[in-house]
């Protein structure tokens, strides 16, 4: 996992994705997209206002929180390239 990532990159993974440049797109492969991409903004906006998060106990605590999604990504990561 890269330093300072949240979500993992597992290619592994791509295969089994929709492709969304084909002109022969699902709606619900559109709309899976969309939804993928407002939660990501969701999570960028989280991240970047930790800093001015008061007081500092909060921080910490959601700080700790990220550092358990990370280790939970990057466990992911593993297990995925284990199987393939």
């Amino acid at each position: 996992m890269t330093d300072g990532a949240v979500l993992p990159v597992i290619p592994e993974l791509t295969r089994y994705l929709p492709t969304l440049r084909s002109t022969e797109v699902l709606p619900s492969a559109r709309q899976l997209q969309a939804s993928s991409h407002r939660g990501l903004c969701s999570v960028h906006r989280s991240i970047s206002s930790i800093d001015d998060m008061i007081p500092s106990d909060e921080k910490t605590l959601i700080l700790e929180k990220i550092q358990i999604t990370r280790r939970l990504g990057f466990d992911l990561q593993q297990l995925i390239s284990s199987l393939v």
